[in-house]
């Protein structure tokens, strides 16, 4: 993989959303990574790949500050990783946006309440203008008709997808999923890949980390392996056998 600082200096112009610089990741002082080198220009799209324990979820929870780097370097839109303080981190996370497995919605209210919620934590206080992104976001994601129903009226992938339009809130210039197809059917996991690779191409940029083998075949994209403590970029296409470190 090209080192990532090599890879700055090629494009001054376009500034990486993220990058990571000979990282080390530990969790509770037990190295998880090391040596990792990874550049995210706006528009990206990345698979993480690996087993259980490999490290893809420890990558991302680095990425918004809630795992501190314990070695290299790194910067997440503008914060810089190794010097990062905890009063830093909820405007950093203003930044990303995180779409986990099991969706994370407020049971207790509406799509609506639940977007409006989100909003109202990270400092949006105009009704007129929390309706506003409130809908902006359910038209992204193909909602506009479910603003009032209940989580519990919703099939698996449209709780996915307000997740998704949760996480696009606050127009975060990196949306990390964390497996974000895991409890999912195949149709409804290939409509929400779908999704996440078209708001790529509209600038977003997105790390999926993934064990869904058929997803990661059928949409290939530059694709990231853990194995062994270390990340490498696997070159010239998926290998044959790639199911064989997804479980």
């Amino acid at each position: 993989m090209m080192d990532n600082g090599d890879l700055i200096l090629e494009n001054q112009a376009a500034r990486p959303v993220a990058w990571l610089r000979d990282a080390q990741i530990a969790q509770r002082d037990n190295l998880v990574l090391q040596g990792v080198e990874l550049v995210v220009w706006p528009g990206d799209f990345f698979y993480l790949v690996g087993r259980v324990g490999s490290g893809k979820t420890s990558l991302i929870e680095t990425l918004t500050g809630q795992i501190p780097l314990a070695g290299g370097e790194g910067e997440v839109c503008g914060y810089s990783l190794q010097n990062l303080t905890p009063s830093q981190i909820p405007y950093l996370r203003r930044h990303l946006g995180i779409v986990f497995q099991d969706f994370k919605l407020l049971t207790d209210r509406t799509v609506e309440k639940n977007l409006s919620f989100a909003l109202r934590a990270t400092g949006w206080k105009r009704k007129l203008d929390v309706e506003r992104r409130i809908h902006e976001v359910l038209e992204q994601v193909g909602l506009t008709t479910k603003a009032y129903k209940m989580p519990n009226q919703l099939s698996g992938g449209e709780q996915q997808r307000v997740a998704i339009a949760r996480a696009l809130l606050n127009d975060p210039a990196l949306l990390l999923a964390d497996e974000p197809t895991g409890n999912l059917d195949p149709e409804t996991s290939e409509g929400i890949l779908l999704l996440l690779r078209s708001l790529a191409e509209k600038g977003k940029s997105i790390i999926m980390a993934t064990h869904n083998y058929t997803i990661v075949n059928r949409f290939p994209a530059r694709t990231f392996r853990f194995h062994a403590g270390e990340v490498h970029e696997l070159e010239g296409g998926i290998p044959a056998d790639l199911a064989n470190f997804l479980v």
